[in-house]
């Protein structure tokens, strides 16, 4: 949540300012900001005086500094590429940006679990539960086809700018940040399939809804729906995951569980891929009834999912 509110206020204000400034000298900024609070955070770190507020303060400052920093990426390739190869520019982008995001949890990931990486394997593989959860999380390689498609609807399809663009972001981060509240003061679950099966299908019709609209207030709400599906499908996977394993290798467990929860980056890439393939919509079809689908498929095929 330290993070989520600031990005809803900064991405109102990174669109109108990207529109009055120019992207460019926004990403100066951004990097500066980050580079900024890189070095404190070493600092603190460092001199070991680091507490839960310095944590809070700074998830707050980067949480608006990259939210400030994500229109701008997307305004500057405008400015940069011609409309023809607009889309795979997005994807491409969209893709380098997650992969160096993904590869500081993935090395953490594997330094966790190298010390016993085929021990973590076999649990992971022998129990039915756990294998089968492991494999919804991996899905989000499916899920995440939606996002390079946000910069192009904003552009080609509502014309709406930097200003629309930053507005479309903050709608997802408002439905996300109030999902996450709820989550937070929700009592336990008494069957844990329901928000899983929840945030699966409600991202996946709203990735379809989002696919084919032509109104920007649909768009919108379409957005904030789909913020609501992400806090409980991915904290229930994650507290599956805590409680069905072992505590000797929990560890390892949770390590596979942070590095499947990065591999949407290469969603993203599907997604420019099968987006210039078959239209933006049909991609986002396919790919979100997909998502959905395997769910389903997962909960039915053991009676142990059943009984989440």
């Amino acid at each position: 949540m330290s993070a989520v509110i600031p990005f809803i206020f900064a991405s109102l204000i990174a669109g109108v300012l990207i529109d009055r400034v120019g992207g460019r000298a926004i990403l100066l900024w951004d990097r500066l900001g980050l580079l900024i609070l890189a070095a404190i955070t070493a600092f603190i770190v460092y001199a070991e005086v680091a507490t839960y507020i310095h944590i809070v303060v700074l998830s707050v400052a980067a949480g608006g500094v990259i939210a400030l920093g994500m229109p701008s990426t997307h305004a500057l390739v405008v400015e940069l590429v011609p409309t023809e190869r607009l889309q795979a520019a997005n994807s491409l982008n969209t893709f380098t940006f997650s992969i160096a995001r993904a590869i500081g949890p993935m090395s953490g990931g594997l330094l966790i679990a190298a010390a016993g990486l085929v021990d973590g394997y076999r649990h992971v593989r022998a129990d039915p539960v756990i294998s089968r959860i492991m494999l919804l999380a991996f899905s989000v390689l499916m899920a995440s086809a939606v996002m390079p498609v946000w910069p192009i609807y904003a552009r080609e399809r509502f014309d709406v700018g930097g200003t629309g663009f930053g507005t479309m972001m903050a709608a997802f981060a408002i439905g996300q940040g109030m999902s996450a509240m709820y989550m937070a003061n929700r009592a336990r679950w008494p069957r844990l399939s329901v928000p899983i099966l929840y945030g699966a299908t409600i991202w996946s019709i709203t990735m379809v809804v989002f696919g084919f609209s032509t109104s920007y207030p649909l768009t919108l709400a379409a957005l904030f729906v789909m913020g609501t599906a992400l806090p409980p499908w991915a904290t229930t996977l994650a507290t599956i995951l805590q409680t069905k394993t072992d505590r000797s290798m929990l560890g390892r467990v949770m390590a596979v569980y942070g590095m499947a929860m990065q591999v949407g980056f290469l969603g993203w890439l599907l997604g420019g891929w099968l987006g210039e393939l078959i239209g933006n919509d049909w991609m986002l079809l396919a790919t979100g009834c997909s998502f959905a689908g395997l769910h389903y498929v997962i909960f039915l095929s053991h009676r142990d999912m059943r009984k989440l």
